[in-house]
This record gives structure tokens, C-alpha cells and sequence, in this order.
């Protein structure tokens, strides 16, 4: 068989309802690597929420985050990725758009920090462990000095549909929105054009794939263009019924490992390795 690039989403994903990786699925993850598969991440989170599994699966490929407006290797400090921000006008005017909206929170994201507007529950619990250097609380419209690179709103996943409509209305052509995985209730805007699958393509051009030999998984609509695009897109069984539609076949849930039983059928992995 042709080796693989391997992209994995992580909430909703790779990751368990816990935010955890399960045992098989890191031991599948690390057979396919060791059986000639390349494994990479592709997220909507930023870097300092996602390092400890890029780490913890011991990972050395291109991560991206802020579901591809940033494109890295943190390994490899003069890897040619990319760094696509919002402009800071545009920011302003997504920030004074916010005050007519019913949000619980709105959070900007600037190179390694993010600035808060409310210091309440909303706020993830993952962005709250992160090194508090970087986590700033405040009127965004003054502590934003410099282009964003993600912005994002949080609301119930109700008021979030709507949400959606008004920005499609006010910043088309301009913006794209995507929503995080569960249990996130989160909507993260990025610059116009920018996907996970445009990342995707850069970094498998590099690591010398084609999109042809991608097995994409993923659960949400920020998986969308990344399953449609590789060669195999999976989605998970806790995926909503768009997203299973646009990918070519469905694996089993976040929580029953599905990435680790739909690679080692597909791949046919070695069970002596699984086990041993």
C-alpha cells in the first residue's frame, strides 16, 4: 500500500470527551508511523493548546492551528509555513460588531497570547491553564494593537447559527467562520480563503504527498473542506450528519477510538505491534 499523510483533528477527534487521548488510539497512531505512515495534526486551536499532544504523541511533522491560518513546524524553526492574520481595521469592526451581538465572551488571538474580553466561565478551561504570561482580560478594542490571527465568539450553538448568517451578511469575502468541536461552543473567525485544507496541501507538497494520499478525519464543519479534499476524508460517528455526508465513510466515535479502529482495518495494521 502507499504510505499515508495522516491529518487528525483533535476535539471531537482525537481527542475524548475528556480532552485525552485514549491509549489505542495512540498506540495506532505510533504503529503507523512506525510502519512507514506520516501522522499530522489539524486544528482550530491555537499552538499553547495543542502542543502538549503534538508532544505527547511525539510528533516531528507541520501542525496547523487556528484551522489553517497558521501553518508551522515546531521542530524545525526555518520551516517555510505561513502566518495568515486578520487586519487589525477589520478586527475593530468585528469588535464593535460584537456588542450587538448576545455573546457570552469574545477572545482575540495575537501570536502566543490571547486577549479575553470576560473573565467568567465561558472561558475554556484549557485556555485558562495555559501560562497565565500569555492570557490578558479587557476591552479588546484597547488592548488589540497588532492583526489577529483568529478571533473568536462564544454563544450557545443556537444564537451561534445566527450568528453565522449576520457575519456571511457583514464580512463576506473577508472572513471565514468555523466552529470549534464539542463540547466548545465557539465560533473562530480567520481571514478569507483560509481552511484547513489549504494548509493541508501546503504541508503534504512538502512532506512529498499528494492530497491523493491524505486520510483526513475529522467532526465538524471546520473539517469540511479537509475531508472533501484528501484522497480518504473520515468522519467520526459523534460527527453531525453534514459533515458524515461529505466525507467518503464514517468510523466509530471520539470515544470509541474510531481513528484507531478505522486505521488499523484500513491500513492493516500489524497486531502483533498493536498488542505488543
Amino acid at each position: 500500500m502507499t504510505k499515508k499523510l495522516i491529518a487528525i483533528d483533535l476535539d471531537g477527534t482525537t481527542l475524548r470527551n475528556d480532552a485525552t487521548i485514549s491509549l489505542e488510539t495512540k498506540q495506532t497512531l505510533a504503529i503507523a508511523r512506525e510502519q512507514g505512515h506520516t501522522v499530522m495534526i489539524a486544528t482550530g486551536r491555537p499552538y499553547r493548546m495543542s502542543k502538549h499532544f503534538y508532544d505527547e504523541l511525539q510528533l516531528d511533522t507541520p501542525i496547523v492551528n487556528f484551522n489553517g491560518a497558521y501553518l508551522h513546524n515546531p521542530k524545525q524553526p526555518n520551516y517555510k509555513g505561513y502566518r495568515q492574520n486578520i487586519d487589525l481595521k477589520t478586527a475593530h469592526e468585528l469588535f464593535d460588531f460584537s456588542q450587538s451581538l448576545e455573546l457570552n465572551n469574545v477572545i482575540a488571538e495575537v501570536n502566543d497570547s490571547a486577549f479575553i474580553l470576560r473573565d467568567d466561565e465561558s472561558v475554556p478551561q484549557n485556555m485558562r491553564d495555559s501560562d497565565p504570561r500569555f492570557i490578558h482580560f479587557g476591552q479588546l478594542t484597547q488592548l488589540i494593537t497588532n492583526d489577529p490571527t483568529a478571533i473568536m465568539f462564544s454563544a450557545g450553538n443556537e444564537q451561534l447559527k445566527l450568528i453565522k448568517k449576520q457575519l456571511d451578511d457583514a464580512f463576506s469575502g473577508i472572513i471565514e467562520h468555523r466552529s470549534w468541536g464539542k463540547p466548545y461552543e465557539y465560533l473562530e473567525l480567520t481571514k478569507s480563503g483560509l481552511n484547513k485544507a489549504v494548509a493541508l496541501r501546503h504541508a503534504a507538497k512538502d512532506l512529498g504527498f499528494t492530497m491523493n494520499d491524505v486520510i483526513a478525519f475529522g467532526d465538524a464543519d471546520n473539517d469540511w473542506e479537509m475531508l472533501d479534499e484528501a484522497g480518504l476524508g473520515v468522519a467520526m460517528g459523534n460527527a453531525d450528519a453534514e459533515t458524515k455526508r461529505i466525507a467518503n465513510t464514517v468510523t466509530l466515535s471520539n470515544e470509541e477510538h474510531g481513528i484507531a479502529q478505522f486505521l488499523t482495518e484500513y491500513l492493516n495494521l500489524k497486531k502483533k505491534a498493536f498488542f505488543g
